[in-house]
């Protein structure tokens, strides 16, 4: 019966819950949304604090890895299929997304994590030109804090690989 009610969770790419739902879970925007392009840099702006996770990231990080989309009303148009795939022991989770982060286009939201460990993070994938990544994005400061414990969190601009990103690992 566990192995019913789990392929047909993993069936499921993409539920969005009603109003009331996400009212009660403190996931609603605050503000009335306007037509137009949808704008992430709100929802990942508190990664400038040292990748701090916000409740509306952990809400959405947490619904990735139960393969549900869980968005601020203002957000949940510009959402589309949870994908999941592993590579050398790691789970990628990818929520495709439209609109603009501080300008740049943006294709997805990752987060990777590798079971056995704590290793995990997050990336938000641009799809805008390297050099259009690089003019914008050194204008904003990413601020380094450091923890209980010592370990120290950043976000970084990457312009490594095919697609530039912002992560948070």
């Amino acid at each position: 019966m566990l192995k019913t009610i789990s392929a047909t969770l993993a069936a499921l790419t993409l539920i969005v819950y009603p109003v009331h739902a996400q009212v009660a879970a403190g996931a609603v925007a605050s503000k009335p949304t306007v037509a137009g392009p949808v704008d992430w840099t709100p929802m990942f702006k508190s990664w400038e604090r040292g990748c701090e996770i916000t409740s509306e990231l952990s809400a959405l990080i947490k619904g990735m890895y139960e393969r549900r989309v869980v968005l601020p009303l203002a957000y949940q148009a510009a959402a589309s299929k949870i994908s999941r795939r592993k590579d050398q022991g790691y789970d990628f989770i990818r929520l495709p997304i439209k609109g603009t982060y501080y300008g740049l286009a943006v294709a997805a939201f990752e987060f990777y994590s590798m079971p056995e460990t704590d290793d995990s993070g997050f990336s938000l994938i641009l799809s805008a030109s390297k050099q259009d990544v690089k003019k914008v994005l050194m204008r904003v400061k990413y601020n380094k804090t450091t923890n209980d414990v010592g370990d120290e969190k950043q976000a970084m601009v990457s312009l490594d690989g095919q697609y530039p990103s912002v992560e948070c690992y």
